[in-house]
């Protein structure tokens, strides 16, 4: 308080002597306010993981501001420091015009319709950004009045916010698959991989107006020099300002005498509570008791405390009460109370397409730093599809054996390597990594699953044929690949997996568990059962508000008998509370579903190849699927076709992209409108991890569903 009264009065004498005063300033202080020209240099098409189809956002100018507090030094006649302390705006909106071949619209008229049309689009992108900032600055005087400023600008943006949109701009008539003229629209979103601090050089001259004694106004024109990027494209930022400050001297202060009280402060009353904090505070015994409660986690310091209290073993007045509230959830999300779980096996056949790119990190060829599952020459003997787990990308990870054991089962077939690589870094028109990658697969198919290297031809490049867009990190990733082809369509075709599953209705249960206690909870347990069989097991000490039992995975309940569901808790006095609850079981098998003639479905699934990359074409390597999956369509069959997308592009682009795979499955098999259901749901539901390529290249895909009831048992 002292420190804040001594420069409150060192203000006010300045102010009070600010005529009379003879004596030179110790220093100005003052404030500026300027009006900024941003100048945002930029060449970039998108900020990573915000999807934009924009072909390029280039240099433009922006409107800004900043608000300043200033100290001023005077060091000699022509030199000085400055101080600058203060906020900034410096945002800016990008816009570009794109010209777009066909594209899928619909007419405002008729939304009914789809058509291809060009189409002219406008991007805007409005970085939002605002910072503090200390600058630095040495003037000097070069020619009467006038000064020139260098100065050091170090920033630190405190907001880093994006709009950005896409427009139709032409023709005005239509709109994009949604039904609006805009996609890739956000507002709000934080940029990414944001420099939040800026270092930036800056170049000015001044003029000083002398408005009274020793007090100056001064306009200013400042530049500064931009150093680096605001994220992790080409983007940097710079600025003129024309500024405005104003400066007022400071003299040295008249004496100040300080007179001095003395005062007495007495102690009047303390408590302390079990090793607790001093409070000088008095308390009543509720207030006493709260207070323990709240801050003793300690069971026995609880205990004693109220052992001391009553003088004898503690009374069990504490309430202890445990409640367990059950809900169904369907997929839907919709809630059940007092579910019964109907368990249902169906006959299930799901065809598995292969993958038949090997991908490599960054600079590697060694098959031992990919995903590659790699076995000893032993081991290849044993080796059998059919054995694989009932997952795609467990399935991927096996593609060199899967080839290596039907090569071996197919001794005219041959197949071609295709090494290649991102361009890009290290790898930036290296032929010879690219060479690498296909002579290890091909060494591995030779020497663990014998195979003459004469059926197998290696081939180099750098890019694939049907690369993956190589100016982001997902397309550099994917692109470090070896492709393997043949022309004999055994080598790669899907694997075939078939097994009675077991789905639940509803398929999940949720489970809210509740206490009342007077003293805090120190663990909590639940179990599920069915009969002697342990379903599942929650514990912990913190209570949650909601647990979620995923009925269909394992262990589910095969028998007709109760679940049962027991919730507990105990306090830190020991106390212990339990309840339960049951769940109705009804199994249904496919004997059974037949002998009561209740009808069955057999449910086959076919994935289709991947497609390309932004692509919806049917490839040679679909058409052996597809023609088998009308084969396999009677006239009673109910079909599905999913369609789906990766991570890449924004969600209603790639929901359209999906819609066009989907149709394109549709238009090849024939199917009429009464027998199919279309859901393009593109990047909304992610199949597989998208942070591996395999994973993104996996979800590239239409997965199409055929239900046929099958006639019950006689």
């Amino acid at each position: 308080m002292k420190n804040l009264a001594k420069f409150f009065l060192l203000i006010c004498s300045s102010v009070i002597l600010f005529a009379s005063n003879e004596n030179e300033p110790i220093f100005h202080y003052g404030a500026e306010i300027a009006l900024g020209l941003n100048i945002h240099i930029a060449d970039f098409n998108k900020l990573q993981n915000i999807p934009n189809c924009c072909p390029r956002y280039s240099t433009t100018l922006g409107l800004g501001w900043s608000l300043a507090f200033l100290l001023h030094k005077d060091i000699t006649k022509d030199f000085s420091l400055r101080l600058r302390a203060g906020f900034n705006s410096e945002g800016v909106t990008f816009k570009e015009n794109e010209f777009i071949g066909n594209t899928t619209v619909k007419y405002v008229e008729d939304p009914t319709q789809i058509v291809l049309v060009p189409v002219t689009v406008e991007h805007f992108l409005k970085p939002k950004l605002l910072g503090i900032f200390l600058e630095p600055v040495a003037w000097y005087n070069f020619y009467d009045k006038f000064w020139a400023t260098f100065g050091l600008n170090f920033s630190n943006l405190i907001l880093t916010k994006v709009d950005q949109k896409e427009v139709i701009v032409s023709p005005n008539n239509v709109t994009f698959i949604d039904g609006k003229k805009e996609r890739n629209e956000y507002f709000d979103l934080d940029i990414p991989n944001a420099n939040k601090f800026q270092f930036r050089p800056t170049l000015g001259i001044a003029y000083d107006f002398l408005i009274y004694k020793d007090a100056y106004v001064s306009p200013e024109i400042r530049f500064s020099i931009p150093v680096q990027n605001l994220s992790n494209v080409n983007w940097k930022l710079s600025y003129i300002n024309f500024g405005l400050s104003a400066r007022f001297p400071v003299y040295p202060p008249p004496e100040i005498r300080y007179y001095y009280d003395t005062l007495y402060i007495r102690d009047t009353a303390t408590v302390a509570i079990l090793g607790l904090k001093s409070e000088r505070i008095f308390l009543s015994e509720t207030k006493i008791l709260e207070t323990v409660r709240e801050k003793v986690e300690d069971g026995y310091l609880f205990k004693t405390y109220l052992q001391e209290k009553y003088k004898r073993e503690v009374p069990k007045f504490s309430q202890l009460v445990t409640d367990l509230k059950v809900f169904g959830k369907s997929r839907q999300g919709e809630i059940q109370s007092s579910p019964t779980l109907v368990i249902e096996e169906i006959e299930t056949e799901e065809m598995f397409p292969l993958l038949p790119y090997v991908f490599f990190p960054s600079g590697e060829w060694e098959l031992g730093k990919t995903k590659m599952v790699l076995m000893d020459k032993k081991d290849s003997d044993s080796f059998e599809e059919n054995s694989l787990p009932w997952n795609t990308l467990k399935i991927y990870e096996n593609l060199l054996n899967i080839v290596g054991k039907r090569l071996k089962q197919n001794p005219k077939e041959t197949i071609v390597l295709t090494g290649c690589n991102s361009n890009t870094g290290v790898e930036a028109n290296n032929i010879e990594l690219s060479r690498k990658r296909a002579e290890a697969v091909r060494d591995y198919l030779v020497n663990i699953w014998g195979i003459d290297p004469k059926r197998i031809t290696i081939r180099a490049r750098n890019l694939p044929e049907k690369m993956t867009n190589p100016t982001i990190p997902e397309g550099i990733e994917e692109n470090q690949r070896v492709e393997i082809s043949s022309k004999d369509w055994q080598i790669l075709q899907p694997i075939r997996l078939s097994q009675i599953q077991r789905i639940s209705n509803p398929p999940f249960v949720e489970l809210l568990p509740e206490v009342i206690s007077d003293a805090p909870i120190k663990g909590w347990n639940l179990t599920i059962g069915q009969g002697n069989i342990l379903l599942r097991e929650y514990a912990g000490g913190d209570l949650p508000t909601k647990l979620v039992w995923n009925v269909e995975e394992e262990p589910i309940p095969k028998l007709e008998d109760s679940v049962l569901l027991k919730f507990s808790a105990v306090d830190i006095l020991d106390q212990k509370s339990t309840s339960s609850k049951s769940l109705k079981i009804e199994q249904k098998t496919i004997k059974k579903k037949r002998e009561e003639l209740l009808g069955d479905k057999k449910i086959e699934r076919f994935s289709l190849i991947v497609f390309d990359f932004d692509k919806a074409d049917i490839l040679p390597q679909h058409i052996p699927i597809l023609n088998e999956i009308k084969r396999k369509i009677a006239t009673n069959s109910k079909i599905t076709i999913s369609g789906y997308a990766d991570r890449i592009g924004e969600a209603t682009y790639n929901k359209e992209l999906a819609l066009r795979r989907c149709l394109a499955v549709k238009n090849y098999l024939r199917l009429p409108d009464s027998q199919v259901v279309l859901e393009p749901i593109g990047s909304e539901v992610l199949l597989y991890d998208n942070n591996l390529p395999q994973g993104r290249s996996y979800s590239r895909t239409v997965q199409i569903t055929i239900e046929t009831p099958i006639k019950p048992l006689k």
